[in-house]
């Protein structure tokens, strides 16, 4: 089945903004141009429950194609919400 990448998001990486010597400025800043286009979709209750036995919670999940950017310190925006990313799946 193919899961179509169809709504827009932004990925967001934490980064220090500071001069060197001062204090720390950490701010949220892309880590791309633009929106990329993702497959959404919203976890049912027992992918949910199952996902609380690793003790991990996980509402959504998004699939977007490769990047090597990418760490769990990143963090989705998608319609307003930001999103923790708990996980990667590798094809």
């Amino acid at each position: 089945m193919v899961k179509l990448k169809d709504k827009k998001i932004q990925i967001y990486s934490m980064m220090d903004l500071a001069a060197p010597g001062d204090m720390p400025n950490f701010v949220f800043a892309p880590i791309h141009t633009g929106t990329l286009w993702a497959y959404f979709r919203q976890l049912s209750g027992t992918e949910h429950y199952i996902a609380l036995q690793q003790q991990v919670t996980e509402e959504v999940l998004f699939r977007i194609n490769w990047r090597n950017d990418l760490v769990t310190t990143c963090i989705v925006k998608y319609k307003g919400l930001y999103y923790d990313i708990t996980h990667f799946e590798h094809p």
